[in-house]
Order: C-alpha cells, then sequence, then structure tokens
C-alpha cells in the first residue's frame, strides 16, 4: 500500500509505475521501523510477482520499483527497465511458497563452538585453555 500510493495518474492510467520508491528513510515516515523487515517484504512481494525492479539502486540511487498489474512507464529514461505497452500480470503465475530468511542465516557465529575452543582465526593446539 505504501508503494502503490506513489502511483500518480492522468485520464488514461498510471503515468510513473516503474519509479516507485521504498528506501528505509521514506518508509519510516509511513510507519516501517525496520530496515531488515521492509528489505524482507520487498523481496516477498517481488518473489510473488506484485512488484518488480526497475532500476537497481546504489550509491546515491534508490531502487525503483513498479506494480506488475499496469504497464510500465517510460519515467524520464531513469529506469533500468524499458517502458511496456502492457502488463506483465506476473502475480497471476504460480510460484513456490516464498521461504523468508530463517534466523539461522544471519551472521553471528558462537564465540566458543565446544568448551572454550575458538571457533576460527589462529589456533595453538598446544595451548591449553583454563575457564574459571
Amino acid at each position: 500500500m505504501d508503494l502503490l500510493s506513489q502511483i500518480r495518474f492522468k485520464s488514461g492510467g498510471p503515468i510513473n509505475n516503474g519509479d516507485l520508491c521504498a528506501t528505509a528513510s521514506m518508509m519510516m515516515k509511513r510507519g516501517w521501523r525496520s530496515k531488515e523487515t521492509l528489505e524482507e517484504a520487498l523481496k516477498e512481494l517481488i518473489h510473488y510477482g506484485f512488484i518488480k525492479l526497475t532500476r537497481q539502486g546504489g550509491r546515491h540511487q534508490a531502487s525503483l520499483y513498479a506494480v506488475t498489474w499496469w504497464a510500465v512507464n517510460e519515467c524520464g529514461g531513469k529506469l533500468d527497465y524499458g517502458e511496456t505497452r502492457a502488463p506483465s500480470s506476473e502475480w497471476a503465475m504460480e510460484k513456490p511458497k516464498w521461504q523468508p530468511k530463517s534466523k539461522r542465516e544471519k551472521k553471528s557465529v558462537p564465540r566458543y563452538a565446544d568448551k572454550g575452543a575458538p571457533t576460527g582465526g589462529a589456533h595453538d593446539p598446544q595451548l591449553k585453555v583454563v575457564q574459571t
């Protein structure tokens, strides 16, 4: 809904589909509290075909999106994905169930795997670990 609220219309339909933005700072103003939740929500919408990426963001450029039930507009030439005459309707295609990022995939690693043994890095097998 927060992406759809950015759509502008003229008599023939939307005029900026493809120029929809979901930066963290913009979405925080709309009530989003977590960058990770926003990123996962966008990935899920792309997975199910409700939106598509029209410009890959990077340094000093936001990623842009289009909804798939309307054609993508030209948007002043700023899209990586070109204008279309018809909607892709990717949302109507059957997709496998969304698999959200699990907590196990996070980058944190336990400090000690087994009774004080380091999990990585230089390890001297002669060094004895004294537990207190």
